[in-house]
């Protein structure tokens, strides 16, 4: 296992793409890129750039943390694509955590139902109900997809958080980044012991493609 001491987080699930490099005490640098013409090439950019005006080389990273999705096909598998080929090159752990929790961790909402709600095209939304009990924050339902019809039904009595380009209908607050969460997450996880071999991880897609859908095809 490596001998860094710094978390690489990355985000490639959501727009905007965000990168950030944080140590025990917090985040020590980061920076994000709203182009998502090719997400592999700004994902690398990004990660050069931030890791080259910090310092800081491939081997000084202990963990990566990832958003393993849902949210943007392409996103997720660039990003699964980049830590596959870092973990597995430095053999290093990962952190892996939802895009849902990550947003509901962004905007902390003390004894409150916070409903994540991600567009998923078509009308449909991925969304995930959670509970914070104080500042502690717990899953009540897990990942799934949802009509607006239903997103009211099932979660109207709850705070809607989704991401700035969403259509929903009803009032909700706008995310406009998960990076610190993220990086948070993957801190304390790894205090705990509590990180995943890379092969452990898996993306978290709900629903296929539009292309896998019109191809027959499925990726992984």
């Amino acid at each position: 296992m490596g001998m860094g001491k710094y978390i690489l987080s990355i985000n490639t699930a959501i727009t905007p793409i965000e990168v950030a490099i944080s140590d025990e005490k917090g985040i020590v640098g980061s920076i994000k890129s709203y182009r998502i013409t090719s997400t592999s090439v700004e994902l690398f950019k990004l990660i050069s750039y931030l890791m080259e005006s910090k310092g800081i080389s491939s081997r000084d990273i202990a963990v990566i943390s990832l958003t393993v999705g849902p949210g943007s096909f392409t996103g997720i598998r660039v990003g699964f694509a980049f830590v596959r080929g870092f973990c597995y090159a430095l053999d290093i752990p990962i952190v892996p955590i939802t895009t849902l929790e990550a947003m509901v961790l962004s905007n902390p909402l003390p004894n409150s139902l916070v409903a994540a709600v991600i567009p998923a095209r078509r009308g449909l939304y991925y969304a995930s109900l959670f509970r914070y009990k104080g500042f502690t924050c717990e899953k009540l339902i897990e990942e799934g997809v949802y009509g607006e019809k239903e997103i009211e039904r099932l979660f109207g009595r709850s705070v809607i958080i989704s991401t700035p380009n969403s259509t929903l209908p009803f009032e909700y607050i706008k995310v406009y980044s998960v990076i610190e969460a993220v990086s948070d997450f993957a801190r304390k996880k790894l205090k705990e012991g509590r990180v995943n071999r890379v092969w452990e991880v898996k993306p978290l897609y709900i629903r296929i493609s539009d292309a896998e859908e019109k191809f027959g095809i499925r990726v992984t």
